[in-house]
């Protein structure tokens, strides 16, 4: 009989879902939400943030920002999940109950928010308790600096039929089609790019330790220069049909924008795969990193500080191809010369796909590079 998948974060898998019809519209205000709130409330009412129901009140975001934990000495979580109002929305919005949530994409109403408090937005600090960096070059703290002055906390619902069709969108489909497959152990990989060998080295590492693997990139909010999830999706398609056993891969997509927090993001992509019944989480060099601003392995580090997680961490060194080992090693399993060794950075990956440079089969599989050809003429990284 297969072992049963990691348990939640916190133990329960939250489900906040509703049906339309069960929740009465006449006279309820109605708050139009951004992309960033929109993804953070179907992974609320979904579980994907579990324990969490709901955006952060003033109490629990402050803990949050001091100590990373949630309120009373909860939980150790290292990002605020919140939903910013403009003052024109708090004054529409006054003493209401309950008020509908608008998509920002589809215009449609998509779910709740039963408020529990408007408190002010204090950016400042927690920008830099998130991100350790007040320098506004950095993507994260331009998004929240963009925000709106006021916080709204309450519990969230979405409706069920604003639902994604695909089950994989969501933890319990995942659960569910990972315990169909009979994995109990499974390495979650996060990603916002399109795989080259150096993430396949990481992810056979991790099938090598865990006998599971779940590829899971975001296709939420990203930088501009990032790739596209048209890009990410066709390029994992391609590659694990050609080379993962399909009963020990399963490729899924979470939609949460990403922050560029660094290590305090490595964490909460941590917490967040535990929702999806991950038992062990792939980090690497600058998980989450931006532009230099943590520590090449700080994202490692914050782990031991965190031992109450229940999920085991991969500490993978950065492959790189070594002309002399005549493949992709680490400085852990490489002796030869930094001169042997060819990294792949973020800036060659691009060279290569849009500059012209000549990949070479030690930076990206032929199958990758034909699954993007048809979408070059769109372009494969926003602009």
């Amino acid at each position: 009989m297969t072992a049963p998948l990691n348990a939640p974060y916190g133990g329960t898998l939250v489900q906040r879902i509703v049906p339309r019809a069960s929740i009465r519209t006449e006279g309820v205000p109605t708050l139009a939400v951004s992309d960033v709130v929109e993804s953070d409330l179907f992974n609320l009412a979904t579980g994907a943030f579990s324990p969490l129901d709901g955006f952060m009140n003033a109490k629990t975001l402050a803990s949050v920002c001091a100590s990373s934990r949630l309120a009373d000495g909860g939980l150790p979580w290292t990002i605020p999940i919140v939903f910013d109002i403009s003052e024109e929305q708090k004054r529409a919005f006054g003493k209401a109950p309950l008020a509908l949530l608008k998509s920002a994409t589809t215009g449609k109403v998509v779910g709740t928010i039963a408020p529990e408090e408007i408190y002010p937005h204090d950016k400042d600090r927690r920008i830099l308790a998130t991100f350790g960096t007040r320098d506004e070059s950095h993507p994260g703290v331009k998004l929240v600096l963009g925000m709106g002055p006021h916080l709204l906390a309450g519990k969230v619902s979405v409706f069920e039929d604003a639902l994604s069709a695909d089950p994989l969108a969501y933890p319990a489909g995942v659960r569910a089609r990972l315990t169909e497959m009979g994995l109990a152990r499974v390495a979650g990989f996060q990603t916002r790019n399109v795989v080259h060998r150096a993430h396949e080295h990481q992810q056979r590492v991790a099938l090598d330790v865990c006998g599971g693997l779940l590829v899971h990139p975001v296709v939420g909010w990203k930088k501009v220069g990032d790739f596209k999830p048209e890009a990410v999706r066709a390029g994992y398609e391609a590659f694990i049909k050609a080379f993962f056993p399909s009963d020990r891969v399963l490729l899924a997509f979470l939609n949460v924008a990403m922050r560029y927090a660094g290590p305090k993001e490595a964490a909460f992509h941590a917490i967040v795969r535990k929702n999806y019944g991950c038992s062990h989480f792939i980090v690497g060099r600058d998980h989450a990193g931006v532009g230099g601003f943590y520590g090449t392995y700080a994202a490692h580090e914050i782990f031991d500080t965190l031992p109450e997680l229940g999920i085991e961490i991969l500490r993978l060194r950065e492959p790189f191809f070594c002309v002399k080992c005549e493949g992709i090693a680490t400085d852990r399993s490489c002796g030869h010369a930094q001169s042997d060794r060819e990294y792949i950075s973020g800036t060659k990956v691009r060279g290569i796909l849009v500059g012209g440079e000549d990949p070479g089969h030690h930076i990206f599989r032929t199958e990758v590079l034909r699954s993007l050809d048809q979408l070059k003429k769109d372009g494969l990284f926003y602009e």
